[in-house]
């Protein structure tokens, strides 16, 4: 497979995941062409912005897991079409996480594994921030209540 063709994969998986799924039968055809997907059929009806669109989405999602445009469509290539889709497709994993798995090279393997501990330290951090001000906010909206009492321990 091509570069062309990988990130056209990668962009197609893209619009397929945030909604924009694209069948092909006899009415209808999808095409790329001078940098853009277009639809077509019995109506001729086109749109010709969804690329941009899967393109702003893609580096959307890429920016927040603190990965680059390429490597997001790397991980959504693996995810739609190799074994990693099968094995952690429901697992909610961290893209860099996968990445990490799949990777033959040892840099991109500390660097996808870097991001993926700083991406879950973040998490857990926000997390526990959450849990301490939710437990203050209980003592302030029921000063009088006791805690409940489990096992002869407050």
């Amino acid at each position: 497979m091509t570069n062309k063709n990988k990130i056209i994969v990668g962009l197609l998986f893209a619009i397929a995941f945030f909604g924009k799924v694209f069948a092909v039968s006899e009415t209808q055809t999808t095409q790329y062409q001078n940098g853009q997907i277009s639809t077509s059929g019995n109506d001729g009806v086109k749109d010709s912005q969804l690329l941009p669109q899967a393109i702003a989405m893609a580096k959307q999602q890429a920016q927040s897991w603190g990965m680059n445009l390429t490597d997001y469509q790397h991980y959504q290539q693996l995810m739609s079409d190799t074994k990693y889709g099968t094995y952690y497709k429901d697992q909610n994993l961290d893209p860099n996480f996968v990445l990490a798995i799949a990777a033959t090279d040892g840099e991109d393997y500390q660097r996808y594994l870097t991001q993926a501990a700083r991406n879950e330290h973040d998490r857990d951090a926000r997390e526990l921030q959450v849990n301490r001000d939710f437990h203050n906010k209980i003592l302030e909206l029921y000063p009088n209540e006791k805690p409940i009492v489990v096992g002869g321990q407050p």
